[in-house]
């Protein structure tokens, strides 16, 4: 068979770098992508309506996001920045917007754990999953203060409203 494009083709005007990441499909069966800060566009995450081409939501971060998000079973979508930020936004289709629900800084998280206590900063690129059970799952890359060295750690996090990974046909 023939490979050929279809109409479902948006622009994203200035995006020039998706790394890491990869591409879901959303609680509308959008195709979100995760977008590298440049020079045109801020960062963040962008949705396409897959029928129209048309943009049917975005979230711009300001930062790169590195690594995919994911989407819960209420439809909100889970992203870490390489900033070292989770978010979890609701999209919003009349308005092509997000309602930001949360947004923390993963250093603030992990020094919640006594163990962690004294880590001086943490970035993410890493893709975010979501276990049957409504955990939370990414890679934290922490930084000693001297910014030389560093290790990982795998985070298990809960959102309350988060019980199972989004019912779509690829949520993570």
């Amino acid at each position: 068979g023939q490979v050929s494009t279809s109409k479902c083709t948006y622009k994203i005007a200035g995006a020039k770098k998706q790394d890491q990441g990869g591409l879901i499909i959303g609680p509308q069966n959008e195709i979100i992508v995760a977008l590298k800060h440049v020079a045109a566009v801020p960062g963040g995450v962008y949705a396409v309506n897959p029928v129209t081409g048309d943009l049917a939501w975005k979230y711009e971060i300001g930062a790169d996001v590195g690594g995919a998000p994911a989407v819960d079973n209420n439809g909100y979508v889970h992203i870490m920045s390489d900033n070292g930020y989770y978010h979890v936004v609701k999209p919003n289709y009349t308005t092509g917007g997000v309602e930001v629900l949360y947004k923390e800084d993963m250093t603030t998280i992990l020094k919640q754990n006594p163990a962690y206590a004294s880590t001086p900063r943490v970035g993410s690129w890493s893709s975010v999953m979501i276990g049957k059970d409504g955990k939370i799952y990414a890679y934290i890359p922490v930084y000693a203060a001297n910014n030389s060295d560093r290790y990982g750690v795998v985070m298990c996090l809960s959102y309350a409203p988060c019980t199972a990974p989004g019912k779509t046909p690829w949520p993570m």
